[in-house]
């Protein structure tokens, strides 16, 4: 493969990945308090269920922000392999560094919660009654923490199924095993002219669809810095890199992007189609903006500013401890609140408060732990 030697860092697409984040943050407070925003199961002509059902539901729907995670992550694998010559020993050592990679933060977060719940400090459980989405948060952190279980859930469970602790963790165990299968495929794949349609096959029996975002993001990859050609590229290459192209792209990516949880209004000629997902409507989206993004510096130069960079760059620990932050100090404040103010008012201001908190804590874990925590297994035993 032909590395495209003018490519450079994307800092833009790390901020973009924060906004990503907050969108997540955003999310998971509707899904508490107004529910009908991410499914729009309200009743009829209720405003806020637009959101749920129409495109509007990008701005509160977190699994764009998920698919955005699993693409990046498959766009990246693939520059590196593109631009490294990697072996299999290489390969290999990889995987053990992803493993470490995702686990400080994971045991952070963890034992986070889990003293949060010992201390008392969670308080999703005492406001069922007060209006909230209380089949949502009923489910979360309602059994006795143990130190077995913080263990198991920090070094073992997280990477198999999900942590029990810290619901976010679902995707650690798409983003360990969906590294570990693009980074396999395009090594496999790298002097292969057929390695684009081997992994658009791939989406076809890979086990979940939230691993088409990996596959979408390494196509990317190839797509604009890959100059080796495969088969059909001579017949598409010449105008996949022109202005009209990436346009359509972009405005089609959003459309897909937007796409509500369930099918409905503007996208409900999907809901029959075969192999349909919202979620793979999503990472295909999230796919086809990124493309547009990365041949149009103007937005690149919208979102490389010190305030979006800031967020990319804490945007995991931002992932990893919003969630016990909501359970425990949002939902303290809403408890107190509530007993003073109208529901939208507590709701609202808790939130405002809560959100400054969760970006703190993001600083400082990424400070004391992501930024300090660094280890290539590779190196282990040399001087």
């Amino acid at each position: 493969m032909n590395w495209n030697s003018n490519s450079k860092r994307f800092k833009y697409l790390d901020s973009l990945r924060g906004l990503m984040a907050l969108n997540v943050v955003f999310c998971h407070f509707v899904c508490i308090f107004y529910p009908q925003m991410y499914k729009g199961s309200a009743g009829i002509g209720d405003f806020l269920s637009l959101f749920g059902t129409t495109p509007l539901n990008v701005l509160v729907n977190g699994n764009i922000g998920v698919q955005y995670f699993f693409m990046l992550t498959g766009f990246l694998v693939s520059l590196s392999v593109i631009k490294n010559d990697f072996s299999s020993k290489d390969v290999r050592i990889k995987f053990v560094n992803r493993y470490f990679r995702l686990l400080p933060i994971v045991c952070v977060a963890t034992i986070f919660t889990s003293l949060t719940m010992i201390l008392g400090l969670q308080y999703h459980l005492d406001i069922l009654d007060n209006g909230v989405n209380a089949s949502f948060l009923d489910k979360y952190c309602n059994f006795e923490p143990s130190v077995k279980n913080v263990i198991t859930n920090c070094f073992y469970l997280t990477f198999k199924k999900g942590n029990d602790f810290v619901d976010p963790f679902w995707t650690i165990k798409f983003e360990f095993w969906g590294y570990i299968l693009i980074l396999l495929a395009c090594f496999l794949l790298k002097n292969s002219k057929w390695r684009r349609i081997v992994l658009l096959v791939l989406l076809r029996f890979v086990p979940s669809t939230d691993y088409a975002g990996f596959l979408f993001g390494a196509l990317v990859a190839d797509f604009c810095f890959c100059k080796t050609e495969t088969v059909l590229s001579r017949f598409y290459d010449k105008f996949i890199h022109k202005n009209i192209f990436v346009t359509l792209c972009f405005i089609i990516g959003l459309y897909f992007s937007c796409c509500p949880m369930q099918f409905s209004s503007i996208y409900s000629i999907w809901e029959n189609v075969r192999f349909n997902s919202t979620s793979l409507f999503r990472a295909l989206g999230i796919s086809m903006v990124t493309y547009s993004i990365i041949h149009w510096t103007f937005i690149q130069k919208v979102l490389e500013n010190p305030v979006f960079e800031f967020m990319g760059k804490i945007s995991f620990s931002v992932y990893a401890f919003h969630w016990p932050l909501m359970l425990s100090l949002q939902c303290g404040l809403f408890k107190v609140f509530i007993e003073k103010m109208t529901y939208n008012h507590a709701a609202l201001f808790s939130f405002a408060i809560t959100l400054p908190v969760i970006y703190l804590v993001a600083w400082i874990s990424w400070k004391f732990v992501e930024s300090k925590v660094k280890i290539d297994v590779s190196k282990i035993g040399k001087k």
